[in-house]
């Protein structure tokens, strides 16, 4: 629901299962246990039930091949949750798993009166080749660079401290030097505070989509 405040529920989709998150480190199925077990603590930690998690159960790297497979289970959890606002990574995401879920999730979408957001992770550390590749999908049009979708900034101040809870769940990710908003959320994980950086923030940057039930690409495209 657009309305979280009002009630709204809130589903939580895993696409992929963790495994290969930090190889040298752990091997595969316990890694995918202790990914699980993370999320579910913050799930909690956001204070969201149990039951708004849905597993898809893909392994890690596995989705760019799978995508109908994908488009599939997708498609069953959408045609249950009935969402009035869907968020989802970005096609534009540089981590394969998350361009994929990013094309299967516009492919779903097409045509319904869903509010689709969807945001950027692998990219923000890495703002050369962020650039270069928005220019190669960027247009000028009349006069007016156009892009595939509306830049919105959303106000997240009041959450800071509990989104800084919530990462410090993940602590597999995490190196144990790695902070966030003045906290440590340091654990035994790879990525530390260069990485961080992107996420530190009082406001969350998302790309709106909402395109009509016949619109073509070229259609979709508005002004930024």
């Amino acid at each position: 629901s657009s309305d979280l405040s009002g009630g709204g529920k809130v589903t939580i989709v895993l696409a992929t299962d963790g495994r290969y998150g930090d190889p040298e480190a752990v091997a595969p199925e316990p890694m995918a246990t202790i990914r699980r077990d993370e999320l579910e603590h913050a799930i909690a930690v956001l204070g969201l039930a149990p039951s708004s998690l849905v597993m898809l159960g893909f392994e890690d790297a596995t989705l760019s091949r799978n995508e109908d497979r994908l488009a599939e289970a997708l498609h069953a959890v959408i045609v249950m949750a009935q969402p009035e606002v869907l968020i989802a990574p970005c096609p534009w995401d540089l981590h394969p798993d998350h361009a994929a879920l990013g094309r299967v999730t516009r492919r779903i979408l097409a045509g319904r009166p869903v509010q689709h957001l969807e945001y950027l992770v692998w990219c923000w550390d890495q703002p050369s080749r962020l650039v270069g590749y928005l220019a190669r999908r960027t247009r000028v049009t009349r006069g007016h660079w156009t892009f595939p979708a509306r830049p919105v900034l959303v106000d997240g101040t009041d959450y800071v401290d509990k989104k800084a809870e919530a990462l410090a769940c993940h602590s597999s990710q995490f190196s144990p030097t790695a902070t966030f908003n003045g906290h440590s959320i340091g654990g035994s994980g790879p990525l530390g505070n260069e990485f961080l950086r992107s996420l530190d923030h009082t406001s969350e940057l998302f790309f709106l989509r909402t395109p009509g039930p016949s619109a073509s690409p070229s259609e979709e495209l508005q002004t930024w």
